[in-house]
This record gives C-alpha cells, sequence and structure tokens, in this order.
C-alpha cells in the first residue's frame, strides 16, 4: 500500500512538473506584435516578456525610433543616439543612462541565444514616445507625442541646417584627451579647447565625412585663460563655420551644440540660452564628455561660443567666440614644442557682480587648472587687504562657480574692494586688479 502510494505521488509531481514547463513554454512562443504609429515593426527575433518588461532586439528598436546606434563590444555596452536624446544600457547591468544621469530599469539589457534585448519602453519613452500594452492580444504600441512631432516642426522651422553646419565641426584625439574643435576658415584654423590638446606631442582630427587628417599640424595661438586655442592644418576649401557676435547672445534664444561625445562624431543638440555673463553662456544644449571644443550655433548656423564644461546642475557652458578675435595667430608652435607649454598660473581676468538689495552676486572668470581662489578684502582702495575666509569648508579657498561664485551680504551700506587670486597646487598667482564692489 505504501509503496503503490508513493508511485501515484511520484507521478502526480511528475505530471504538475511537466504541466507548468508545457504552460511556461507555451507563454514563451506566443507571439507578440510591436507597432509604431500604427505600422508593424519586423524583427529577426521574436519580442518576449521577461520580469514583465517587453524586451525586444537592439537594432531593430533603435533604428525603428531613429536613432543611431553604436556597440562597445569591450565594456558590452550599447548607445543610442536620437537628437539631443544620448541612452546607454550596458548588458546585464539594471542602471541605464539618459543624457549622463543614471536611471533604474527593471529588467537590464541582456543576450539571449545570441540575440541582444533590451527594454522596449526606456527604449521608447527616452524620446517622449507613450507606450500601451494590449494584454488580450500580447500587442505594444508606441506613439509618437504630439509633443514630440511639435519640436520635430519646431526644429524645422529654425534656419539653421545641422546637416550643413554639422560640415565645419571636427572630432578631436589627441595623446592626452579626445573631444572636438570647429573649422573657423577654409584654409584651415580650427578653434578647440586648450585642456583637449593641453602638452599633447600628437592631434588626429576626423572631419564630418569620417576623412582623417593626421598630416602637419601647429599651434597657431591660445590663450590659457580662456581654455582656447586654435590649430593650424595645411588644407584648403575647408567647409567652416562663419563666426556670430556673441556679445548680442540673449537669454532664451535657441541655439545647437554640435560636438563628439564619447568619440560619436557630430552629434546635434539643441536647446536655448539659460543664463550668461561676460564669460560664460550657459544653455540647455546638452553636452558631456568630448564634446568640449565643439561650436554652440545661433539660428543663423554662426558659432557663438565654444562649448567647454558642464555641471551638476544641468548648466552647459561655453566661452563667447568673440574671445578668440584677442588671440594672436602667429606663434607657428610645433606640436614638439607644444608638449612642454603648460597654463600660466595667472588671476582671473574679469570680475563683475549685481546687487540684489543688501546681497552683492560677484562672478568671475575661471582660470584653466587653478585648484580654486584666494580672495582679499578691504574697506579702502589702499588699505590692507586680509584673506577672506570660507566657512562653509573651513579653509581661505574659493571655488568657481556658475551663474555666480559667491554671495556677500552687509548689514549696513558699505564698500568693498576685493582682489582675487588663484591656486594651483598650493601656490597662488599674483593678485588681480582691485575690484570695487558697493552695498
Amino acid at each position: 500500500m505504501g509503496c503503490t502510494m508513493k508511485k501515484h505521488m511520484n507521478f502526480l509531481i511528475i505530471v504538475l512538473f511537466t504541466f507548468l514547463c508545457s504552460v511556461s513554454a507555451f507563454g514563451q512562443e506566443r507571439a507578440i506584435d510591436v507597432y509604431l504609429n500604427n505600422n508593424k515593426i519586423t524583427f529577426n527575433t521574436q519580442p518576449q516578456i521577461i520580469n514583465n518588461t517587453t524586451m525586444v532586439p537592439l537594432r531593430t528598436i533603435f533604428e525603428s525610433m531613429d536613432y543611431d546606434v553604436y556597440w562597445d563590444d569591450a565594456t558590452k555596452t550599447v548607445t543610442g543616439i536620437n537628437n539631443e536624446t544620448i541612452i546607454q544600457l550596458t548588458i546585464n547591468n539594471s542602471i541605464a543612462y539618459k543624457n549622463g544621469k543614471s536611471i533604474d530599469i527593471v529588467t537590464p539589457a541582456q543576450i539571449v541565444n545570441g540575440s541582444t534585448l533590451v527594454p522596449l519602453r526606456f527604449i521608447a519613452e527616452s524620446v517622449s514616445a507613450t507606450v500601451d500594452w494590449d494584454e488580450t492580444t500580447h500587442t505594444v504600441y508606441i506613439f509618437t507625442t504630439q509633443e514630440t512631432l511639435d519640436t520635430v516642426q519646431s526644429a524645422a522651422d529654425v534656419s539653421v541646417d545641422a546637416n550643413e553646419i554639422k560640415k565645419s565641426t571636427v572630432l578631436i584625439n589627441s595623446t592626452k584627451l579626445q573631444g572636438s574643435g570647429v573649422i573657423i576658415s577654409p584654409d584651415g584654423y580650427i578653434v578647440t579647447n586648450f585642456h583637449v590638446v593641453a602638452q599633447t606631442s600628437e592631434i588626429e582630427i576626423e572631419f564630418y565625412n569620417h576623412r582623417v587628417y593626421s598630416g602637419n599640424i601647429h599651434i597657431a595661438g591660445y590663450d590659457t585663460t580662456r581654455d582656447l586655442v586654435i590649430l593650424k592644418i595645411n588644407a584648403e576649401n575647408l567647409p567652416f563655420a562663419a563666426i556670430g557676435n556673441s556679445d548680442t547672445v540673449k537669454i532664451s534664444d535657441n541655439v545647437t551644440a554640435i560636438g563628439s561625445p564619447n568619440g560619436v562624431l557630430n552629434v546635434v543638440s539643441t536647446g536655448a540660452v539659460t543664463d550668461r555673463n561676460d564669460f560664460i553662456i550657459s544653455s540647455s544644449a546638452y553636452i558631456t564628455g568630448g564634446s568640449s571644443g565643439g561650436g554652440l550655433f545661433n539660428d543663423n548656423g554662426e558659432v557663438i561660443a565654444i562649448n567647454s564644461s558642464y555641471d551638476t546642475a544641468d548648466h552647459y557652458m561655453a566661452i563667447p567666440i568673440n574671445y578668440i578675435t584677442n588671440i594672436d595667430i602667429s606663434k607657428n608652435i610645433s606640436l614638439g614644442k607644444w608638449k612642454n607649454i603648460t597654463a600660466d598660473l595667472v588671476p582671473p581676468q574679469t570680475f563683475s557682480y549685481v546687487i540684489d538689495k543688501n546681497i552683492a552676486i560677484i562672478s568671475w572668470d575661471s582660470v584653466y587648472s587653478a585648484d580654486g581662489y584666494h580672495i582679499y578684502t578691504s574697506y579702502t582702495e589702499d588699505g590692507d587687504f586680509t584673506i577672506l575666509k570660507n566657512y562653509s569648508s573651513n579653509s581661505n579657498m574659493w571655488n568657481w562657480g556658475f551663474p555666480y561664485c559667491l554671495k556677500i551680504i552687509a548689514s549696513v551700506d558699505k564698500t568693498f574692494y576685493f582682489k582675487i587670486c588663484s591656486v594651483r597646487n598650493g601656490v597662488e598667482s599674483p593678485l588681480s586688479k582691485s575690484y570695487k564692489v558697493e552695498l
């Protein structure tokens, strides 16, 4: 009796296990259809539901959503670029990135039976599409939103032809960094950031058509205080950018940033000017590592600034183009000599402030390679200047910031005088001239 019962129990367990496995297999085999704006997307590999997430073949969904696709086999990372949107997913990593910001995803990209599958909803919603799931028919519907269509229409109305101005932007590889540059004359003058080519002995330039130049290159001129360098190559009849007037740039002006973030040639990002002062133009046009040295263009396709840096507050900053007019381009420095040239430690060259009630909001220009700044104050122009302590850091060091560097609050009306110096490795630059602040 006991023996017979045991056989029945084994049989029951086997039957249930087989039945459950069959149900699971049936669920995986059921076809999932995907429609984009009511047009069916055809996949070479069947989409799957994994952890309640619709996973689809990487390249088909990216290309259907108008992403350019780049695969890094060393890190198993895919990068998709759709206009100003850049997303990155790494195999088996539940953290994805959109425009440099990390996003947790339920189901990471993964390789299944030799096919790379990615989460459909994340890919679509990253470009403001809506995603609907019909459980009855196992169908996914993707619709681009009206807001996205309006954005496309708005971009079409702007007089800038991004494909044309992209021709004036180059990718720069040096022995130190990868960055970008802007051709500013048909005979081979190219402006970039000093930090892109600082102390390098080799420079390679890739043009919009992927032609690579590694011939004779020398430094025509530079300004380390503005983080600017002008290169000269032996070339003629190059497509070049018209130079605009950065003094006329206003907050809310439309702008287009073009550069080569992460080594991807000539990525276009659009936005508007969000703030500015005499030495920085900040915009919402996204830039990231590798964008340095690329151009910020106005609606007329004129370069108005050179992209240089960004911060955690989403300030994408560029150096006003008018500063290049003060650069001596007759230096003709070979790369052999250039690698031994370092940035001089100088004080900030520009100082400004505004008064808001009893608060002085103070700014100065950033000095390349400075670790920070010391500030000396006095109540009289020819009096004794004493160092201003930064109580928030409990030190004498002040950091550069945007849109301002520090605020001074006075309980009574006062006139202050400031002198500023840059600090690098504990060494001070000469002091700046004296600046007057009236509260």
